[in-house]
């Protein structure tokens, strides 16, 4: 909805052929939560060459926007510019941002219809509590929601708190499934866990059976 790609003129190092590419320099996580997941996996600005297929790493800028998370704004500067060009980047990514909240609601969307309200505005006090991470970092710092997750589900398995156990298991193939989709091995495996988990919680014959209802749950959400 907030994120941002900008297009760039790129020479490939193989075929030699110039092109503009399309490269995501503004991340709103909570509606584009696969481009989390592209972080993640370190492919955000991974761009391909149309002619020849070369995969280029692209490194620029990055403004990550997460409005139910603290540090709310994450900056990541590139490794290719020095201090006062990050800084005058990372200033210009905030004010599109704010820009784009505040108008929001005052814009058509494709349809022609008002965008309904995103339900926050801007606040100040993002800007002023901006995280910059640098980008070697960057992909395990917004994984940590995740992996704390992940270490939550154990923990409730240990103790045998069942419903607390389900529902993190439950909660873990969801997040995994936003980021980086349906076909991924990480989003299997997850979703085998969730299976266990309901199997120990003893809530169907077989294992079987739980399986099953756990890919159930998570087609119906």
């Amino acid at each position: 909805m907030l994120s941002l790609p900008t297009h760039i003129s790129q020479q490939c190092r193989d075929c030699q052929e110039r092109n503009e590419v399309t490269c995501w320099v503004l991340v709103d996580g909570g509606t584009r939560p696969d481009l989390i997941g592209r972080i993640i996996r370190g492919s955000l600005q991974e761009v391909a060459c149309p002619r020849c297929s070369q995969i280029h790493r692209l490194e620029l800028p990055v403004l990550v926007f997460r409005q139910e998370t603290s540090p709310t704004l994450v900056f990541s500067p590139s490794r290719a510019m020095n201090d006062a060009e990050n800084s005058s980047r990372r200033d210009q990514l905030i004010r599109i941002l704010k820009t784009q909240i505040e108008t929001f609601e005052l814009r058509a969307g494709p349809d022609g219809k008002r965008n309904a309200p995103l339900g926050y505005k801007w606040q100040a006090s993002w800007a002023e509590s901006i995280a910059t991470v640098g980008r070697a970092e960057l992909g395990l710092y917004l994984s940590q929601s995740l992996e704390r997750e992940k270490l939550g589900l154990i923990h409730f398995r240990e103790r045998g708190d069942v419903q607390r156990a389900v529902d993190a298991a439950r909660s873990i193939v969801e997040t995994t499934r936003s980021y980086f989709g349906s076909d991924d091995l990480e989003y299997a495996t997850a979703l085998n866990n969730f299976g266990v988990v309901l199997n120990e919680a003893g809530l169907f014959a077989d294992a079987a059976s739980a399986h099953r209802e756990a890919l159930n749950i998570i087609r119906s959400s």
